[in-house]
């Protein structure tokens, strides 16, 4: 199975249906930044909720949660966003492994969104983000 089709299985599962009006102005190409004009920048937001989602599990996830977040920084750069410190928290595995795949649907819904605007590399790096955490999840 695909990433698109892993990340169309989770909307459909959810019952998420995103439909955007947006703007593509530019081209996504290596690490070039996005020029990019969309509807209220929801992609970004849904990011930096799962990263700041995703610093706050603490537990070993074999490297994997590590890889999902530097895969969401990436895509924030594409974006020309900032990335932030999210610091970090204390939870316990359960509340962790709840929070990882909260995050996972948030990071799909956004990669929906920068599909939808024809960020070919910013989806990249989110379906890299999905993989990472559906791993750190498998690791326990």
């Amino acid at each position: 199975m695909t990433s698109r089709h892993y990340i169309c299985g989770i909307l459909c599962a959810i019952g998420i249906s995103v439909s955007l009006p947006a703007v593509y102005a530019g081209s996504v190409s290596g690490n070039t930044a996005v020029n990019l004009t969309t509807g209220n920048g929801q992609e970004i937001g849904l990011i930096e909720q799962a990263l700041n989602t995703l610093a706050m599990a603490d537990h070993d996830y074999k490297g994997h949660r590590v890889r999902a977040m530097h895969a969401m920084e990436a895509a924030l750069k594409l974006l020309g966003t900032d990335v932030a410190d999210h610091g970090s928290g204390k939870q316990t595995q359960s509340v962790s492994d709840a929070e990882m795949r909260a995050a996972q649907h948030e990071v799909a819904r956004a990669a929906t969104i920068a599909s939808s605007n024809g960020q070919t590399a910013v989806v990249d790096h989110l379906e890299t983000a999905v993989d990472e955490i559906g791993k750190a999840l498998d690791a326990h």
